[in-house]
């Protein structure tokens, strides 16, 4: 029961981020703030967007069906998926 619980929330937070990065709030995190540059990452913005939207219905999916393998493969996942926007926002500086 309290790993749906946990489950529900973290599938809050990844929608809301998944949000974040649909509508191209998470420009803010770059350092330079051109036009061009706003065109240029809106497709990648857009690809994290997109993994963070099916990792939140993924964790939907979970609160209610999981077993212990498919929880530890979709946290794998998604620390995957923050990783790389890390080493891309550290490559963008």
């Amino acid at each position: 029961m309290l790993l749906s619980i946990l489950f529900v929330i973290f599938a809050v937070l990844l929608l809301y981020t998944a949000y974040f990065f649909l509508t191209m709030k998470a420009q803010v995190f770059l350092y330079y703030k051109s036009s061009d540059a706003s065109e240029k990452t809106k497709p990648i913005f857009m690809g994290f967007g997109i993994g963070f939207l099916l990792c939140g219905l993924f964790s939907l999916y979970l609160a209610f069906f999981y077993t212990i393998i498919q929880a530890f493969v979709f946290l794998g996942i998604v620390m995957v998926l923050i990783l790389s926007f890390l080493i891309y926002l550290n490559k963008s500086m």
